[in-house]
């Protein structure tokens, strides 16, 4: 499947330069991984890394950053009508998404356990199924 952005068609199955995605920034204190949305800048296959840019403009420190390609998710919305209890997500909170898992759904959200052990009802479509990611062959 591909999406029409800027003018530019972009594959939305795998990542390649260009593509909006999930990186993971950092660790929290309680436990847990934040990822923010940003824009594949460059892909490095020998060393398996991604250049990385952060899309929050208001984000002023560490805005560029290399990542391992294990590091990265693809930022496509979730389009599964029911995920089941236990699947492994990112799910945003303040411009930031948190790992944790579902725990149970009710119409469109869905209940996340945060890694960090909090709790939270989060709209189906802004949930990301935190999956290995496939990087676009050259």
């Amino acid at each position: 499947m591909r999406v029409e952005i800027y003018g530019c068609s972009l594959p939305t199955d795998c990542v390649m330069i260009g593509s909006r995605v999930l990186g993971k920034w950092g660790s929290t204190y309680h436990g847990g991984d934040v990822y923010y949305k940003s824009y594949v800048k460059t892909i490095d296959d020998r060393y398996d890394e991604v250049d990385l840019e952060i899309e929050d403009d208001g984000h002023n420190n560490d805005r560029f950053k290399t990542l391992s390609k294990t590091h990265v998710v693809l930022d496509v919305p979730n389009k599964h009508l029911n995920l089941p209890p236990g699947t492994k997500v990112l799910a945003p909170s303040n411009k930031k998404y948190y790992t944790g898992t579902l725990k149970r759904k009710s119409g469109s959200y869905y209940r996340v356990i945060f890694d960090d052990k909090s709790k939270a009802w989060i709209l189906k479509k802004d949930i990301r199924v935190l999956k290995p990611t496939q990087f676009c062959e050259g």
